[in-house]
């Protein structure tokens, strides 16, 4: 996955007043809820530049369901059929696959795992 997909979705995300980090979250104060990304690449098997890649976004609470269910509704919607062509000319596509409710050790803790697909084509 290029730095300009991560970056596309970090915007995307913040745009529609998602607080998302990638990898982990680092900043203070830390929001409720907030949301962490992370991805697996799976191996090309198309000669026409194709990476698909499950993008994980993993969203916390200690509140309420609904702010995650909030922030999913968000999340799908944005990525309900996205497709663009990036400043570097690469074509992406991300698209909402699905979510799951996680369950954690901490009573108060909520956790929410959102699946996309991510399907990037690029340009030498």
């Amino acid at each position: 996955m290029s730095n300009a997909v991560l970056k596309y979705i970090s915007e995307a995300l913040n745009s529609v007043g998602v607080d998302y980090e990638f990898g982990q979250w680092s900043s203070q104060p830390i929001p409720d809820p907030y949301f962490v990304g992370e991805y697996t690449e799976s191996e090309p098997i198309t000669e026409d530049g194709l990476q698909e890649t499950t993008f994980l976004l993993t969203g916390f609470s200690r509140s309420a369901w609904a702010v995650l269910e909030s922030a999913k509704a968000k999340i799908e919607k944005l990525f309900s059929s996205n497709i663009r062509v990036l400043g570097s000319g690469s074509g992406v596509g991300i698209f909402y696959a699905g979510a799951m409710i996680v369950p954690t050790d901490d009573a108060e803790l909520k956790r929410i795992q959102i699946n996309l697909t991510v399907k990037e084509w690029k340009v030498n």
